[in-house]
């Protein structure tokens, strides 16, 4: 699996020569994604076990590779040698499972079923939304039958048949966003390639586990050097025990409970205004964070701590704080309105430094220029260009249509692929498994201008549609496409047979959890048995609230609120303009945008742990004791998706599941 440089963008071999998916990996792949996205919405919102993806390292694909190479493949080697997987039809089906499996849970359904049934059912004469929203929301976002709607929360009567008709037009009407959104992702992921790939040589650190595990076994041996390695094995040993002992104390609380997670509460003023402080061990995040080069590593923890600095620093100046804004995902609207012109500045400069690039994709695409050779993207950049082009159309018309305002359209289109794009830069350089946005371009438009600005119908339904689409990116489709077009050049897998098999396995994903996560709660009842309370109970409600508060309590256009927006993209430009003139500044920015989320509190001590452990061990021992040391950094994340797929299937046998990953 040795790279190889060729006439092809100077990866690998030749389009003409790279091995296309076979269909034994087909077939293997699509059945486990099938099966694993059937489970996911039993084990997330039934159970509440370990998510099967929650992340950018779906622990349910790394269980199946693990699996087809350990077991499967070392069988096939000693009886039957032809029809072991070669490691390009292991990354195939990586990639199978890996990218549509968020569309179960965060990545569509978690939102996209319960919000067509949230507005008629958490109506009240307490809340008013009937009249504040009277001739506001078009009846086809809507299941109309109210008993379809009742049953939803509240589970079917005894005998009673799921009603699957009231939701074939609702479903149809937001299908059109969602398909739309899938294209535009695959789009991006096209014209992102080339230029992260193979021109800023992006270290991808989420890829680099499965390509170790996939790579072939040298010397005729059943199992490759990196599955041979004691340091790997140490690690997975002292995790799955670890593991083990605090999983095993929910079934017999007299094991000892190993506390892998701290917090820190101030009570007094200023330093409440911190919100605290969260130490958690993940070692799996630690292990990609030894794989971070220095820079990026520091940035990422020391902007948290920097956000924390900041908010203890305008609480003792007395500065009006504000609250959580709409999706509560950024502690403060400040922090929001910074991070969001942060996130605009740093796609704005990501276009630019990219122009060549990009005018290149689009000439090719649009005009047909002959001169730039798109052989082996994953489909040419015609294809690319038209599906950039016409989903913004649809996504933009259907918001508009809906939403009655074409300026907020366009903002919220525009904005949206902004974050998109930056968030899938943190996931492929950064190596951030869990990501998510800070703000609401909805709510970050009211604040600028003020809520008066735009009408209630359109701040409703670009909020909503957010909700749905934009808010919770932590399994999004973007960076799991970019990392499986990485991980196709060491095994010299066919980029364009890659996608079109992905593209089959998410249309796949979307029918399959379509089914599961609308009988899930008919048979068990959303509202009132299953345990997922912020799926069920809490995300539906969050932007009707926020819209129905907006006629008596309207955003007023502040000074301060444009200065916060101001500040956070000229920060993020000089930090850029910084590391491109000043070979000494050794800042990286990418740390600032999702500095005050939930992902970060979470995170960020075992970044940090991650970092200082590189640190020390490249001071005193250099680049030759990095590598060595390597191995056991990998094995941390091999035995976190170990022990968390064993408990996963504990939960599914049990009925009593154990959470242990981010998410």
């Amino acid at each position: 699996m040795k790279r190889a440089t060729d006439q092809a963008g100077g990866f690998g071999k030749s389009p003409q020569r790279r091995e296309r998916i076979t269909l034994a990996a087909l077939v293997i792949g699509l059945v486990a994604s099938a099966v694993l996205v059937a489970a996911t919405p039993l084990n997330d919102f039934l159970l509440t076990g370990t998510f099967l993806a929650g992340n950018h390292f779906p622990i349910g694909a790394f269980a199946v590779l693990l699996v087809l190479t350990v077991l499967v493949n070392v069988v096939l080697r000693k009886l039957a040698p032809r029809l072991a997987l070669a490691p390009a039809q292991l990354i195939a089906i990586w990639a199978l499972i890996a990218v549509p499996s968020g569309i179960p849970s965060s990545g569509l359904m978690r939102y996209f079923v319960p919000d067509m049934v949230g507005f008629n059912y958490f109506a009240s004469a307490e809340n008013n939304w009937k009249e504040v929203f009277a001739g506001k929301i078009p009846p086809q976002l809507l299941v109309a039958d109210q008993q379809a709607t009742t049953g939803f929360w509240e589970g079917l009567p005894v005998g009673a048949s799921i009603p699957w008709g009231a939701w074939a037009g609702p479903v149809a009407v937001w299908g059109i966003y969602a398909f739309a959104l899938f294209a535009l992702m695959i789009g991006l992921s096209v014209l992102l390639r080339r230029r992260w790939v193979e021109q800023e040589r992006f270290i991808f650190p989420l890829v680099q586990v499965p390509i170790e595990v996939a790579c072939r076994p040298e010397g005729g041996r059943l199992i490759n050097k990196f599955l041979r390695s004691k340091q790997v094995w140490v690690a997975v040993a002292i995790l799955v025990v670890v593991h083990s002992l605090r999983g095993l104390h929910q079934f017999y609380p007299g094991i000892p409970q190993l506390e892998t997670g701290w917090s820190i509460v101030f009570e007094e003023s200023p330093w409440s205004y911190s919100g605290g402080i969260w130490l958690f061990l993940y070692p799996l995040a630690t292990g990609f964070a030894y794989l971070l080069t220095s820079e990026v590593g520091f940035s990422l923890w020391f902007f948290h701590l920097l956000f924390k600095l900041q908010a203890v620093t305008l609480g003792w100046l007395g500065v009006p704080m504000g609250g959580p804004g709409a999706g509560a995902f950024s502690q403060y609207v400040w922090s929001s309105l910074e991070e969001s012109g942060a996130t605009i500045a740093l796609a704005i400069w990501f276009v630019w430094l990219g122009k060549p690039h990009f005018s290149q994709v689009f000439r090719k695409g649009l005009v047909g220029d002959p001169e730039v050779d798109d052989s082996d993207e994953p489909v040419s950049y015609r294809t690319c260009a038209w599906l950039i082009v016409g989903s913004v159309i649809v996504m933009v018309g259907w918001l508009y249509y809906f939403g009655g305002s074409l300026l907020l359209a366009l903002v919220s289109v525009g904005v949206g692929i902004a974050v998109f794009i930056t968030l899938a830069w943190m996931v492929c350089q950064g190596g951030l498994i869990f990501v998510q946005p800070t703000f609401s371009t909805t709510e970050i438009a009211a604040s600028l201008t003020g809520s008066r600005a735009w009408p209630l119908r359109s701040l409703l339904i670009n909020m909503w549609n957010e909700g749905i689409f934009r808010m919770d990116l932590r399994e999004y489709l973007l960076p799991s496409l970019l990392n499986s077009y990485k991980m196709s050049d060491p095994v010299d897998l066919h980029r364009g047979s890659l996608l079109r098999a992905c593209g089959g396995a998410i249309l796949l994903a979307f029918f399959v959890a379509l089914i599961v996560a609308i009988w899930l709660p008919y048979t068990h009842g959303g509202g009132v048995a299953l345990p997922s309370t912020y799926t069920y109970l809490i995300a539906p409600q969050l932007h009707f609230k926020w819209a129905a508060a907006l006629p008596a309590n309207p955003i007023q256009p502040q000074v301060r609120y444009v200065s916060h927006f101001g500040a956070g993209a000229l920060l993020i430009l000089a930090l850029m303009w910084l590391r491109t003139h000043c070979s000494w500044f050794a800042l990286h920015p990418i740390g600032f945008i999702i500095g005050s989320g939930f992902p970060m509190r979470t995170m960020w001590f075992a970044i940090f742990l991650g970092w200082l452990i590189k640190v020390a061990i490249m001071h005193w021992g250099g680049y030759k004791a990095y590598r060595q040391v390597r191995p056991f950094f990998l094995g941390l994340i091999v035995g976190d998706a170990i022990a968390g797929a064993i408990w996963i299937v504990v939960g599914f046998v049990t009925g009593k599941a154990f959470r242990l990953l981010p998410g």
